[in-house]
């Protein structure tokens, strides 16, 4: 029987950052043998500015033309470059209605988004982000504007508090170049430096353990930098293991806003939430 590729749902603002974004989804959708659809909503509100019905459909009518051949516009001269086809759709309405109904009817494998400023804008601003994390129980990656995801270029993935990567990680890498070994970085109650806390595990991971404190975030963003990981894979199971602090959500809404590398939030099902 031949394999299923993985569905790759793209949720993006049509602005600067949309290339970038499809960037790091061409490299999402190679190493997992996936297929990419962008997915982008307007609220109805940016387009009408009438009470007028008649004028209020023409307006609508017209914003849809010119939406279609925007979308097309920037995905033809992205798949030229990168030889890839990418699927799109889009809609007018509630961003997050929409966002809910489509991700329901299509059922992506992994979701991709732009991992949002401190301040988030436009069509993914408003607490989307937070939105999707909350609903949708597939995987979802966040890629990050300073450490995206290169086409054709190795990576290398980094698994938090005892992740495991999912099973599409599996071969992850670039045609060719061996896939990395992954490295693992904890959360521990000891007090310990971090260079003493460097080891290799079992399975031949090497693990960097931090000290739970104020300023654990901004020590592993450090050390995973350093480390040029470009991919940080978190479970959403956040139980914890003997002698692991947990982390809880507020520490992971830190540490989206803190590290700059790419986020994986690796998925328990694969559905959507009411």
């Amino acid at each position: 029987m031949e394999a299923k590729n993985n569905k790759i749902a793209v949720l993006s603002d049509l602005d600067g950052s949309l290339k970038n974004t499809l960037k790091s989804a061409v490299s999402v959708a190679r190493a997992t043998q996936g297929e990419i659809e962008l997915f982008y909503v307007k609220k109805p509100t940016d387009v009408v500015k009438t009470d007028n019905q008649f004028s209020a459909l023409r307006s609508m009518k017209d914003e849809f033309c010119e939406t279609d051949l925007q979308i097309q516009d920037m995905i033809h001269s992205f798949s030229k470059e990168y030889q890839v086809n990418i699927e799109y759709r889009f809609s007018f309405g509630n961003v997050k209605q929409e966002i809910n109904h489509y991700l329901k009817e299509q059922q992506p494998d992994i979701v991709l988004m732009r991992k949002r400023p401190a301040k988030p804008f436009g069509f993914l601003g408003d607490g989307i982000t937070q939105f999707v994390l909350d609903h949708y129980k597939g995987a979802v990656v966040l890629v990050s504007d300073k450490v995206s995801l290169e086409p054709n270029q190795p990576f290398s993935v980094g698994l938090l508090n005892g992740a495991e990567p999912p099973a599409f990680l599996n071969g992850w890498g670039v045609q060719g170049e061996p896939t990395r070994p992954f490295k693992t970085f904890r959360f521990m109650d000891k007090s310990k430096s971090i260079e003493a806390n460097t080891k290799k595990t079992n399975n031949e991971r090497e693990e960097f353990v931090f000290e739970q404190n104020e300023d654990s975030i901004k020590n592993l963003s450090k050390y995973l930098l350093k480390n040029s990981i470009n991919l940080l894979c978190i479970d959403r199971n956040l139980n914890s293991e003997p002698n692991k602090v947990n982390l809880v959500a507020e520490d992971v809404k830190k540490a989206m806003s803190i590290i700059e590398v790419s986020m994986l939030f690796k998925g328990n099902q694969h559905s959507i939430t009411t």
